[in-house]
């Protein structure tokens, strides 16, 4: 049991290898350009035929003056990256044609535009046009130049992405502006994933790069971004020794890219304070001034404009007159003292004004004392009776 378990873990590990082998970019390389081939010219274009896998591919010249060759070598011969770069896209936007066969027909147009893509390899070449928008004069010139040069947000400068409190993310959103109608330094432009920082996204549209970011890192990161004309279509370079040297593309390979960097960072995110609890107001009582204040005047006691009646003395109150300011904002006189006014009255004679007391009802101030007298007895003969019935009581008992 344990045998047949080993041999299938054996079995299943070679698969695993197998499978490995087969779709790895080393298989892929393998079934790339051969390393020779040979020179064929047939209706009126140039074509090197591959000795390993017999694949016939569209050639161009790279001297034009020299003298042609029969054999040549790949991966001999290096070239400047961006002459590589510019040669590469001038291939690819310009005229050229895969699966070729020698029974594939060519019109005159497809040789008019073969011819036309081996000038601008020459002119590219001899320093004719070097890949600059303002060198470009041709439809082919300004798509090679337009797709080599860099976008208007392409510096040294770090481009901070700030926070957006709506996405709940950092942001940052580049212009470019170096245009030509439909030509543009921006088509095609994408972000390299590998050098991408952890939760950074790229989205070309138009003309503007959006990056955007849901991780702060506030130290400046390079990214990488690239455009290609065509994914697929290397540039091949063949040494043909003494004759003139020729380009080909692989259509197995990605093509040359365009790179640039860009350097990054995030502000710091904002901190959200912890909100502080609100206290109730307190409330104070309001008091509103009425509006009338009473002024209280002093009392004005007034006598009678009649003399004493000899019969009766007659008491009569005075009034106290309450007077009311008229505005409620008049101080209130303070320590008003009262002001007794008196009329003239009768002369009344000693003898007529006592007369008129003695007819006063007595109010219990003179003292009776035959009656006081008389109760005093009462009460005396009442407690002499009390002790000799008490001391009769006691006697008849024994």
């Amino acid at each position: 049991m344990k045998k047949k378990l080993l041999t299938g873990v054996a079995i299943f590990m070679s698969s695993l290898l197998i499978m490995q082998a087969l779709f790895s970019e080393g298989y892929k390389s393998q079934a790339a350009h051969s390393k020779t081939a040979s020179y064929l010219y047939k209706n009126k274009i140039v074509f090197l035929v591959e000795s390993e896998t017999n694949k016939m591919s569209m050639a161009y010249g790279l001297d034009e003056w020299a003298r042609i060759g029969t054999t040549g070598t790949s991966d001999v011969r290096t070239l400047d990256p961006q002459l590589s770069l510019l040669l590469n896209t001038a291939v690819l936007v310009a005229y050229h044609k895969d699966n070729v066969t020698p029974s594939t027909v060519f019109t005159q147009d497809d040789i008019n535009s073969y011819y036309a893509t081996k000038r601008v390899i020459y002119n590219i070449i001899e320093n004719k046009f070097d890949g600059s928008i303002s060198s470009a004069s041709s439809p082919w010139a300004k798509a090679i130049a337009y797709h080599v040069a860099n976008p208007s947000y392409i510096n040294d400068q770090e481009n901070v992405l700030n926070w957006n409190e709506s996405t709940n993310k950092f942001e940052l959103t580049l212009t470019n502006t170096v245009t030509d109608g439909t030509y543009s330094a921006n088509n095609l432009i994408k972000a390299d994933m590998t050098t991408l920082p952890n939760g950074v996204e790229v989205v070309a549209n138009g003309e503007t790069l959006k990056i955007t970011s849901t991780n702060e890192f506030t130290s400046a990161t390079t990214i990488k971004l690239y455009k290609r004309i065509q994914e697929k279509g290397k540039l091949v370079v063949w040494d043909m020794g003494e004759a003139e040297d020729y380009v080909t593309l692989d259509y197995d390979e990605p093509s040359i890219a365009k790179v640039m960097e860009l350097k990054i960072k995030t502000g710091s995110k904002p901190v959200v304070a912890t909100p502080t609890p609100t206290v109730a107001p307190t409330i104070t009582p309001t008091v509103e001034a009425t509006s009338d204040v009473t002024e209280i005047a002093a009392p004005i006691v007034e006598a009678t404009e009649s003399a004493i009646e000899s019969t009766s003395p007659v008491i009569e109150t005075t009034t106290s007159t309450i007077e009311t300011s008229e505005k409620y904002n008049e101080p209130i006189e303070e320590n008003v003292g009262a002001e007794i006014i008196t009329n003239d009255a009768t002369e009344v004679s000693e003898e007529q004004l006592n007369e008129a007391l003695d007819d006063v009802p007595s109010t219990g101030d003179k003292i009776n004392t035959e009656l006081l007298f008389s109760l005093i007895g009462a009460s005396a003969i009442t407690l002499v009776a009390c002790l000799f019935m008490n001391t009769y009581k006691k006697r008849k008992d024994i």
